[in-house]
């Protein structure tokens, strides 16, 4: 018998480099249209996915996982290049409670490149979101998401998991104010993009020099740049004029949601490498990156992609180590409920069809002897009625939920297939035929209910 699988197979930094990754990033609406073409699968019931800079993540249900990760792959290689495919397919693969566990703890942060980072409880909402908006999540997935946003929102509420500022954008301008040593407060810095990440760079940059560092703000909307600046209280110009501003700074940070490169080689020709003894330093946080990577070329300057974050350790993430037992005893707590819900949905069909047929059956009786009680007695007679069919079917209920919680599939199959009559009845009216003459022998013989009419009009 086959029974609904959540399947999730993605990849993520902990795998790949950010060359490989970038081919797997999916804009909002690239990921919408992703979703609907996996859903259009007879073997894909349901499916989401979680794109960031530093993973991709799809989440199935099917019946047939098999069929279903072949329809993905297909997908994969129509919208994406080969080695999209040949990426995603060799990360990792996780299944029902894996699969669980592992939304669990990307939402609490503890997956993340930077341990607690809240960032990516708001990428889990708002994949959530698409998925709904996009017909791709069911009651799995509902279930799923949900409770991954919940359990995130406790991690980040009962332990100090969150404590310090640590996310990509502040990471980055740890990156390069230990770049620059004791003379960082004097430098001046860029910062292209007006997003979150370019937000928390530039906050964690006047934070750390005292307001000392010398920031400007571009952007390829010159009202977004307007915006971050008046906020920061620094200058900002417009993305055409990015040539004159390198040539005027020591470093730039770039955040941009884009598909090709923003900053290119030719950007530093004005770059004055007599200037500094140190080079230009960029860091570039963007996946898809935004400095083309023929930059590094460049002898006067120091490129840094995503991945370089990986060196930056503080004490704020050690304290965060620390928490991360305790993040994982919310995790486990969740993770039970969701296993004792996933594993009742399989019994679910047949208890819900057992009890509809012994009510129908309680119903159907009452229709047939009700007229023999006094009137006064039809609402004791309804509850002697329901009564005794909860005790008939506590048992049977109890023991499908039972091997369902067990994971007991031999079991479960086999009372499946014991209470299966209750379904097929179901599909038919179950009414009494009044006055039906069933033949015995060489007699006939009126029915029950026929008979119990005939008595009581004898005895009127």
């Amino acid at each position: 018998m086959a029974h609904s699988q959540l399947v999730l197979i993605g990849t993520s930094y902990q795998l790949e480099t950010v060359e490989q990754r970038e081919c797997l990033r999916f804009s909002p609406e690239e990921q919408s249209s992703f979703i609907a073409r996996l859903i259009s699968s007879p073997f894909i019931s349901e499916a989401g996915l979680l794109s960031t800079c530093n993973r991709t993540e799809c989440y199935l249900v099917t019946d047939d996982p098999e069929a279903a990760l072949l329809h993905l792959r297909t997908v994969l290689k129509e919208i994406r290049c080969p080695a999209g495919e040949k990426a995603l397919f060799g990360g990792y693969k996780k299944q029902n409670e894996d699969a669980a566990r592992h939304l669990f703890r990307v939402a609490a942060g503890l997956e993340s490149q930077l341990l607690g980072e809240n960032q990516i409880l708001g990428q889990v909402k708002d994949s959530y979101e698409r998925a709904v908006a996009a017909k791709g999540a069911g009651p799995i997935l509902h279930r799923l998401f949900n409770l991954a946003l919940q359990v995130g929102k406790r991690v980040r509420s009962e332990t100090n998991i969150t404590k310090g500022v640590v996310s990509s954008g502040s990471a980055a301008a740890d990156l390069l104010i230990d770049s620059f040593g004791e003379t960082f407060q004097r430098r001046r810095v860029l910062i292209i993009g007006a997003g979150k990440m370019a937000e928390m760079a530039a906050q964690q940059l006047k934070k750390r020099s005292n307001g000392r560092m010398k920031i400007s703000v571009a952007s390829r909307k010159l009202c977004h740049a307007y915006r971050m600046a008046r906020e920061l209280d620094c200058k900002f110009f417009p993305i055409q004029d990015l040539p004159l501003m390198i040539g005027r700074a020591d470093a730039l940070i770039a955040a941009v949601s884009t598909g090709e490169y923003v900053v290119q080689p030719e950007h530093f020709a004005e770059l004055n490498a007599e200037a500094e003894a140190d080079p230009f330093v960029c860091v570039d946080i963007g996946v898809p990156r935004n400095i083309d990577p023929a930059v590094r070329d460049l002898p006067s300057v120091a490129l840094h992609d995503i991945d370089a974050l990986d060196g930056v350790v503080t004490q704020t993430m050690q304290a965060r180590r620390n928490e991360i037992p305790a993040a994982e005893e919310l995790i486990e707590e969740s993770l039970e409920e969701f296993k004792t819900w996933f594993a009742g949905r399989r019994a679910a069909p047949i208890i819900e069809g057992l009890q509809r047929y012994v009510e129908r059956l309680c119903q159907n009786e009452l229709e047939r002897y009700g007229h023999t009680f006094r009137p006064e007695d039809e609402e004791k007679l309804a509850r002697f009625s329901r009564s005794l069919a909860k005790k008939i079917i506590r048992e049977p209920i109890h023991q499908l939920r039972e091997a369902a919680n067990r994971g007991d599939d031999l079991n479960l199959d086999a009372l499946h297939e014991f209470f299966n009559f209750a379904l097929k009845e179901n599909e038919s009216p179950l009414r009494p035929q009044r006055h039906e003459q069933v033949e015995i022998g060489n007699s006939s013989v009126l029915d029950g209910r026929s008979r119990i009419h005939m008595e009581a009009e004898h005895n009127v």
